[in-house]
């Protein structure tokens, strides 16, 4: 959790933050497993709409960037030569139970590879856009965080998708990481329940949080 984020939730629950994703593989750790998307798993990278999950983006590409998965620049994350045509899902995950009239938290980050035509990601939830679209700093190598809230409403099975606008062939090289989907609300099974008053302000932080989506860098 970054500052913004971080102050109201802690305020209002303290060691009631510890809650479970909701996500298959959202680190890739287990390689490309459970990752649904339209662009081709493949070794070459150096055509568009195709990706890979590995440790090294200058391993399929000499122009690329040299870093590592989030955190730390460690470990595997999801290399794309992202497509030129539209509506192709980079990365998405379908059939997650959910709770009606519930908030969520769909949170990712991406890295820039080259300094051209950096990527711009939109995201929908059960084909509905959530939130504006995030453009991704040019900066390469720089991790940045992207964050969405999200009300189930009626809902109770989310199908997540992560689309790039950035339709160039030239640049619109990225990695995805650390990808999570949580209920930020809901105590973990250790935590005790918040007092009466707390709800009341859970209601205000929701208000002012509710369509609203963060973006960090580190």
């Amino acid at each position: 959790m970054h500052k913004f984020l971080q102050f109201p939730l802690l305020f209002l629950f303290g060691g009631c933050l510890a809650h479970a994703n909701l996500l298959t593989n959202g680190g890739f750790e287990l390689g490309a497993a459970g990752v649904q998307s339209n662009l081709t798993l493949s070794t070459d990278l150096r055509t568009e709409g195709h990706y890979i999950v590995d440790t090294n983006p200058s391993a399929y590409h000499n122009l690329w960037a040299s870093i590592g998965g989030h955190p730390n620049n460690t470990g595997n994350m999801m290399i794309v030569n992202a497509a030129t045509i539209p509506d192709q899902i980079v990365w998405g995950q379908s059939g997650i139970t959910v709770s009606a009239n519930t908030f969520y938290l769909l949170s990712f980050w991406v890295a820039s590879l080259y300094d051209a035509n950096p990527a711009q990601f939109q995201v929908k939830i059960n084909g509905t856009q959530v939130g504006s679209a995030y453009t991704m700093p040019s900066t390469v190598g720089q991790w940045s965080q992207d964050v969405v809230l999200w009300n189930s409403g009626a809902s109770t099975v989310a199908n997540l998708g992560l689309f790039d606008l950035t339709l160039a062939a030239n640049g619109n090289d990225f990695a995805l990481d650390d990808i999570s989907f949580d209920n930020p609300f809901a105590p973990s099974a250790a935590a005790s329940i918040p007092e009466p008053g707390s709800f009341v302000l859970v209601a205000g932080s929701l208000g002012a949080l509710y369509g609203l989506r963060q973006r960090f860098a580190r």
